[in-house]
């Protein structure tokens, strides 16, 4: 069968389609060859949700690993790592924390002390009276008792006191009065990082112990 010319003969325009044809071809196998692998292979996960471990939080059972439990007959609470206790007597005890601290503008070796004391209070006393007995003599009373606020310790009353000293130096704390004792926990000294932050996590956690009630 003989063709037709216009079948063999080479033109400018078939030149043009043969060109585009022999680019275009192995681009479109190309493309339809990766299409047809992504549909018969399963989509990796993202290495990174995968391999990537669980970014570590602060559950309940992570904080309760931070804290030193603590108890005597009359009380009991849970201090932060990083203190020590540095004195304990039969109605006293001290914890101290030491570390660097800004002070005038250097990092400078710096401590910080809370105090817990109980004393024998007359029954006749009030806790706003035995306050004022506390701190009377002091000759910044009055801007003591305008600083002073109610506020509660171990589930009873207790007031916090805040005493005015240089700037950087912590000098607070909170008194109640409970079955004829008075405690007081005071902290003391150069303010270090998360030093007020500790004090505030030992107020919430401190108790007093439950007295049984007879049936």
């Amino acid at each position: 069968m003989k063709l037709p010319i216009s079948f063999t003969t080479v033109t400018k325009t078939s030149k043009i389609l043969a060109l585009t044809l022999f680019i275009t071809l192995p681009l479109l196998g190309f493309y339809l060859g990766t299409r047809y692998q992504e549909t018969i292979t399963p989509k990796q996960a993202d290495n990174t949700s995968v391999n990537k471990p669980a970014s570590k939080t602060d559950g309940p059972s992570d904080l309760k690993s931070q804290l030193n439990p603590y108890s005597t007959a009359q009380y009991s609470f849970q201090y932060p790592k990083g203190w020590v206790i540095s004195e304990e007597k039969e109605n006293s005890l001290i914890l101290k924390k030491t570390d660097k601290a800004n002070i005038e503008g250097t990092l400078q070796d710096a401590e910080v002390t809370i105090s817990f004391s109980k004393e024998k209070v007359s029954p006749e006393l009030t806790l706003g009276q035995w306050f004022e007995n506390e701190y009377k003599a002091n000759s910044a009373f009055d801007v003591i008792s305008n600083l002073k606020k109610e506020t509660t310790l171990g589930g009873i009353k207790a007031i916090e006191v805040f005493e005015p000293g240089a700037a950087g130096y912590i000098d607070q704390g909170v008194m109640a009065i409970h079955q004829g004792n008075g405690y007081k926990i005071m902290i003391r000294g150069i303010e270090i990082a998360g030093s007020l932050k500790d004090y505030r996590s030992i107020i919430e956690s401190f108790k007093f112990p439950t007295i049984p009630t007879l049936k």
